[in-house]
């Protein structure tokens, strides 16, 4: 029953160049714009749930191809048998982040692929909050963004090494 998903082990997902922009909301103004890549690395899954890595680089767009550190997550998630998602996202290094993002979605069947649409909320320094959503799409080494992911000069390999992930 829970089995469905275990097709993820060992895929990535990233955020498609249409949804990179992610708003970052203060109590006053006018919402700040960032460029959002994400890299999902799916490692392993069992009994409804699903972990992994994840790199993420928040910059404002005129910077978007400036190659600064990700942030190394790691990855934890339940999913439905029906596909609802529900992820927690914890930091590698506590200093990058106050509090992990919480995620929600679900897979989703379009245009002859899986997409995950996904939602987030995170604080975003101590008096802000960075909201983004995304239909991840999986990315595989045959596709022109493994080579140079969408916001980035990157490859996919080099973005998930630059946060510190081998392999």
């Amino acid at each position: 029953m829970f089995d469905n998903w275990k097709w993820l082990i060992g895929t990535y997902w990233i955020v498609p160049e249409a949804n990179l922009a992610a708003p970052v909301f203060a109590s006053e103004g006018d919402p700040i714009w960032l460029s959002d890549q994400t890299v999902w690395h799916i490692v392993g899954s069992a009994n409804g749930y699903f972990w992994g890595d994840t790199a993420v680089r928040m910059v404002p767009p005129p910077a978007s191809g400036q190659e600064s550190k990700p942030a190394a997550q790691r990855l934890t998630a339940s999913i439905t048998p029906e596909g609802n998602i529900h992820m927690t996202f914890i930091p590698v290094d506590s200093a990058d982040d106050a509090e992990g993002p919480i995620g929600i979605g679900n897979m989703r069947w379009r245009d002859g692929s899986w997409t995950a649409q996904m939602q987030m909320s995170a604080p975003f320094g101590s008096d802000r909050q960075v909201l983004h959503w995304a239909s991840m799409v999986q990315c595989t080494p045959d596709d022109p963004e493994w080579e140079r992911l969408p916001g980035t000069s990157q490859s996919l390999p080099d973005f998930m090494q630059a946060a510190g992930f081998t392999g």
